[in-house]
């Protein structure tokens, strides 16, 4: 399982433009991500930007 999800991170990473190890920072909250980065990862992620948008405010409070 470990595999499958280092693939979809890695490709995740990849979709959006960004590298595995600025997601990687992202995803613990060591950094905040841009409006244009939000954009992208919601975009390979097929989700609204809104979506991220909320769940990136929730993960800040």
């Amino acid at each position: 399982m470990a595999a499958k999800d280092g693939i979809r991170f890695r490709e995740l990473a990849k979709q959006a433009g960004i590298s595995q190890s600025y997601l990687s920072e992202l995803r613990t909250g060591r950094k905040k991500p841009t409006p244009q980065v939000i954009a992208r990862l919601a975009h390979a992620m097929n989700v609204p930007v809104s979506m991220l948008e909320k769940r990136i405010g929730d993960h800040a409070a």
